[in-house]
């Protein structure tokens, strides 16, 4: 038998037992210390054994179940913080990222499952819409315009912007495949994409990936530019709750890239309370624009 076989029917074996121990065991890419992983998943086992939950074949309703304990403590007497909420949910993810790629699973079902907000979420500190458009206009670089609009006008998350390929990307009909979904492409992106099409070779020729940004490399950019521009830094991730909080309600699921209507749902609510807390914060800075 191939070691990678006998690796995957261990791994099948620990999930229909709800051997938690042994998953953390032959799964190390979940990550150190093994006794912190193994008390975050701890309720999502107890509960699946106490329902009978299969956890390699999870049920439609996989996130209302999960929805129904995350947030309680262990002994299910008061609840965690959302904090330990969104950990539990983090490490679950990143346990069915690692069976996809054992290939005991086609897709994550946790990837759009809906967190609760940080407190961090909670500060107004997304730029305006007048920032926005000012940043936009500093931009000269074309990758890092065109990755720009792409958080800013379809909600492009860093991990979507590494994995943009040219083979996904269909100027002609104005769409381009992110993940599972295909959106459509806003003209101000499309003629953004045009410009770096160009610069691969045209559109016969260009092939790979998009952009060859990384995290290390994406943030200083931004800060340059930001700064540039005369406007507070934010990073990737507030830039695209500021792009759903001012085109989420125009922009369908797919388009956004979301799976699932709850997810998306849920990203336009925070959007949005962030934009009504901003407001009064925001409000001095442009009475002196």
């Amino acid at each position: 038998m191939h070691p990678a076989d006998e690796h995957a029917q261990k791994l099948t074996l620990a999930l229909r037992e709800y051997d938690l121990d042994q998953v953390v065991g032959l799964l190390p890419a979940l990550g150190e210390p093994r006794r912190i992983i193994h008390s975050v998943l701890k309720p999502v086992f107890q509960h699946a054994q106490q329902d009978q939950v299969d956890l390699l074949h999870p049920p439609h309703d996989f996130d209302a179940w999960l929805h129904s304990f995350i947030h309680l403590r262990l002994g299910g007497e008061g609840t965690v913080a959302s904090g330990t909420v969104i950990n539990r949910l983090t490490v679950l993810s990143r346990l069915y990222n690692l069976l996809r790629d054992e290939g005991l699973i086609s897709t994550n079902p946790v990837r759009e499952t809906p967190r609760p907000q940080r407190a961090s979420e909670n500060r107004g500190d997304m730029l305006t819409r007048q920032e926005l458009t000012r940043l936009h206009q500093q931009v000269t670089d074309p990758g890092l315009r065109a990755a720009l609009l792409l958080i800013d006008r379809l909600a492009f998350d860093t991990r979507e912007l590494r994995e943009l390929t040219w083979e996904g990307v269909h100027l002609g009909l104005g769409t381009l495949v992110r993940g599972r979904t295909v959106a459509r492409i806003p003209e101000e992106v499309e003629q953004a994409l045009q410009v770096l099409q160009r610069q691969a070779g045209g559109e016969l020729h260009a092939q790979g990936p998009v952009f060859s940004y990384t995290d290390a490399t994406l943030r200083p950019a931004l800060f340059k530019a930001c700064h540039a521009a005369n406007v507070p830094y934010s990073p990737p991730s507030r830039l695209r709750l500021a792009g759903l909080r001012d085109h989420g309600e125009r922009l369908s699921r797919q388009d956004a890239g979301f799976l699932g209507e709850p997810a998306f749902e849920h990203a336009k609510r925070v959007a949005g309370a962030l934009q009504a807390e901003d407001q009064p914060k925001r409000a001095p800075r442009h009475a002196r624009a």
